[in-house]
C-alpha cells in the first residue's frame, strides 16, 4: 500500500483522492442482457408488454438498461426501459399498479385514445402518464432543451404512439419472444 501510494504520489495521484472518488454511474446494460431481460418480463408480467417500434420513430434511440421487479401481494410487477435519445436518457416504465390519477398531474391530456395526465415529479422532471393493457404507464427523463423530440412535449406523444406489443416489432428491433 506504501509502495503504491509513493508511485501514484509521483504521479500527482494521493492515494485519497483514488479512494474518495466515487464510483462511475450504473453503465449500460448489454444488448444481449436487455433482450434476455426484455423476453423474461414479457413472458412473467402479468400485462401486455409494449415497446417502442424504432421504425415508427423520425429519431434514433438506443438500449442503455432494462429492470424489472416481479409483483408480490405487497409490490405491482414493474418494467422500466431506457433509452437514450439524442444524448438524453429516458425511461419508460409500465407497472401492473392502476386505477390511480397521480397526485401530481398537473395537465390532463389523450394519449393513445385515452385520458393520460402529465406529472411534475420533485425534481422538475415532466412525466407522461396513462393506463393501458390494465397497466400503468409512464414516459419521463431529462432532454436536452434542443431536442425538441424527447420526452417532456411531443416527442412523449410520438415515443407513445410508437409502442407495439412486445413480440409485434420486427426481429432486428427485439427478438420475439
Amino acid at each position: 500500500l506504501l509502495f503504491l501510494s509513493a508511485l501514484l504520489s509521483g504521479c500527482g495521484v494521493s492515494l485519497r483522492s483514488m479512494i474518495a472518488t466515487p464510483a462511475p454511474t450504473t453503465l449500460p446494460t448489454p444488448i444481449w442482457d436487455f433482450y434476455e431481460l426484455l423476453s423474461q418480463a414479457a413472458t412473467q408480467a402479468p400485462f401486455t408488454l409494449l415497446v417502442p417500434d424504432e421504425a415508427k420513430l423520425p429519431f434514433a434511440i438506443g438500449h442503455t438498461g432494462l429492470d424489472f421487479i416481479p409483483g408480490s401481494k405487497a409490490q405491482p410487477f414493474v418494467v422500466t426501459q431506457s433509452y437514450r435519445v439524442r444524448g438524453s436518457l429516458i425511461r419508460i416504465t409500465q407497472t401492473s399498479q392502476s386505477g390511480q390519477i397521480p397526485a401530481k398531474a398537473v395537465e390532463q391530456t389523450t394519449v393513445r385514445g385515452v385520458v393520460g395526465y402529465w406529472v411534475v415529479l420533485n425534481v422538475g422532471e415532466r412525466v407522461l402518464y396513462w393506463e393501458e393493457n390494465n397497466s400503468s404507464l409512464t414516459i419521463g427523463g431529462h432532454p436536452p432543451a434542443s431536442s425538441g423530440g424527447g420526452p417532456g412535449g411531443e416527442g412523449s406523444f410520438i415515443l407513445a404512439g410508437s409502442f407495439v406489443p412486445y413480440g409485434a416489432v420486427e426481429s432486428s428491433t427485439f427478438p420475439p419472444v
